[in-house]
C-alpha cells in the first residue's frame, strides 16, 4: 500500500496525481492500494464531495490501474481547537459539551470526545458520502484514533464516558474520586487506559 498525502485543493496536486499515474504505469503491480485524503478539519459535506469531484478522475485512472483506491478517514483526536480559522461547519449543534474532559477535570478542545453524538453523526455523513461518491476499497482511520493523542493525559472522562466507566465495571464513581483511586490502584488505572 502506498500513503498518498497529495493536496486535493491545489493546482498542484492534478500534476502530482499525473506523476503518481505515470509511476503507477510504469511499476506494473508495484502498487495495489494507496491510501488518500480527502478533507482536512471538519468542513461540510458538499466540500468532502467538491474536494473528491476535483480528483476523481485521476482517481478512476489510476482504478483502471488495477490500483484500489482507499480513504484516510479524519478522527476525533486530530488536534482540532476552536478557533476563528478552524473549519468545524460541518458539525451540526456543536458545542464546548462535545469535547474531551481529562481526568483532572480540563476540557481539552484539541480533541473531541468519541461518544458525543454531534461528532459521530458528523462521521456517519462523511463516511456515508464518501462511500457513495468513491466506492473506496477500505476507509482507514486516521492514527489521531488514540486515546492518549498528543502526549496528553488519559482521557476522557465527561459526564458520557463516566457513566459508561461505572456501567462496565459496576462502579459509581465520580471523575475528582476516580483521578484520586487510579494513583494507588493500578487496576483501576488499567482499567482507565
Amino acid at each position: 500500500m502506498l500513503k498518498q498525502r497529495i493536496c486535493w485543493y491545489t493546482e498542484d496536486a492534478i500534476k502530482r496525481y499525473d506523476k503518481l499515474i505515470d509511476c503507477i504505469k510504469k511499476h506494473p503491480k508495484g502498487v495495489d492500494e494507496i491510501w488518500i485524503s480527502v478533507y482536512s478539519q471538519f468542513p461540510t459535506v458538499e466540500k468532502i464531495l467538491s474536494n473528491i469531484r476535483r480528483i476523481k478522475e485521476k482517481l478512476e485512472i489510476i482504478r483502471g490501474l488495477g490500483v484500489k483506491i482507499s480513504v484516510e478517514l479524519k478522527t476525533f483526536g486530530d488536534g482540532c481547537a476552536p478557533t476563528p480559522t478552524y473549519d468545524f461547519t460541518g458539525i451540526e449543534n456543536m458545542s464546548d459539551d462535545d469535547f474531551s474532559v481529562e481526568l483532572s477535570g480540563n476540557r481539552i478542545f484539541a480533541q473531541f470526545c468519541w461518544r458525543s453524538r454531534a461528532y459521530i453523526d458528523y462521521t456517519k455523513k462523511v463516511i456515508a458520502a464518501i462511500c457513495k461518491e468513491l466506492n473506496p476499497y477500505a476507509i482507514y482511520f486516521d492514527d489521531d484514533i488514540r486515546i492518549c493523542n498528543w502526549a496528553r493525559p488519559i482521557r476522557c472522562f465527561c459526564p458520557r464516558c463516566m457513566a459508561k466507566f461505572n456501567e462496565r465495571y459496576e462502579t459509581n464513581y465520580t471523575r475528582e474520586e476516580l483521578e484520586k483511586i487510579v494513583e494507588t490502584d493500578m487496576d483501576m488505572r488499567e482499567k482507565c487506559i
